[in-house]
């Protein structure tokens, strides 16, 4: 028999399991309010703001509106990216490890909202007149703190 084809036997724990068919194996988690599952999503809405205005906004922004060549606009990009990369499994670890009065994971994700905020602000409000070294520095330095601030507040978020 192919492993396509095979059929799902139940054990002997399993004496509820239809042959066949995997419903009623697992114990059925209760359903969500709509309330819950619209406020649990509401932590998305940071991220997806930042995508979008990094994806469509900052390239053209950088390039068009201030003068900065597109090659530092990426590496400037991909900085942030392997930033976001390394500092990563360190906020997780962290917002597992963190005892506090709020709990393990609220502090990241207040600190990281307000970080959010101010950042974000930097990167799209860059001094006037600044030479290109000095914007590609001050979008480097605006940039890995957005990312930083990102994941200090979705990565305690996303396991919660």
């Amino acid at each position: 028999m192919d492993a396509r084809q095979e059929v799902f036997e139940p054990k002997a724990h399993m004496s509820h399991a239809v042959p066949g068919r995997m419903e009623g194996v697992w114990p059925a988690w209760p359903s969500l309010c709509w309330k819950t599952k619209v406020l649990y999503g509401v932590g998305e809405i940071s991220n997806s703001i930042k995508s979008y205005a990094f994806g469509l906004l900052l390239l053209f922004f950088y390039t068009s509106v201030l003068g900065l060549p597109g090659t530092l606009v990426g590496l400037a990009t991909a900085l942030s990216l392997l930033w976001d990369a390394l500092i990563d499994p360190f906020i997780g670890h962290a917002s597992d490890r963190v005892c506090s009065r709020w709990g393990r994971r609220h502090p990241f994700m207040i600190l990281g909202a307000m970080g959010m905020g101010v950042s974000f602000f930097l990167v799209f409000n860059p001094p006037a007149g600044l030479a290109a070294g000095a914007l590609f520095a001050w979008l480097v330095g605006t940039n890995a703190p957005v990312t930083r601030s990102l994941r200090c507040r979705t990565t305690p978020w996303a396991p919660s």
